[in-house]
């Protein structure tokens, strides 16, 4: 996080762990795994049910434990993400592209990427942001 702050002296960072619950992010970027997770809410992992149901933050672990990152993660919940004023989702290529069509099927919403958006609503649809 010094790091971050020391890089961008006008602007405020803070340790996830120290944001209020009630905090709503102005923008998120999410950009998604091949198994529809966001922001280290994986479909599998703990603190996927906490993830889903409340706002604020939480601590999640993936399961499997990914060989290149074998943490427990803290994130935001899936309803304080959908509820940012802007939601980016990003992906590149066309596999990302078939998980995305994939997690927009999906009836009722299950993965953590097709739960955002079914939280943000009709209304208020993300931004998708594709590369080839």
């Amino acid at each position: 996080v010094r790091r971050i702050a020391a890089a961008l002296p006008d602007v405020r960072v803070r340790a996830l762990e120290d944001v209020p619950a009630v905090l709503v992010p102005d923008v998120v970027l999410l950009v998604f795994g091949d198994d529809a997770h966001v922001a280290s809410v994986f479909p599998a992992g703990e603190g996927m049910g906490d993830a889903v149901t409340r706002k604020g933050t939480v601590r999640t672990t993936p399961s499997p434990l990914p060989a290149e990152a074998p943490f427990a993660r803290i994130t935001f919940t899936l309803p304080t993400l959908a509820h940012a004023a802007s939601v980016l989702i990003a992906g590149r290529g066309e596999h990302k592209a078939q998980v995305l069509r994939d997690a927009l099927a999906e009836h009722p919403p299950s993965s953590p990427l097709a739960r955002v958006v079914a939280l943000r609503g009709a209304a208020a649809p993300p931004i998708l942001i594709a590369e080839s």
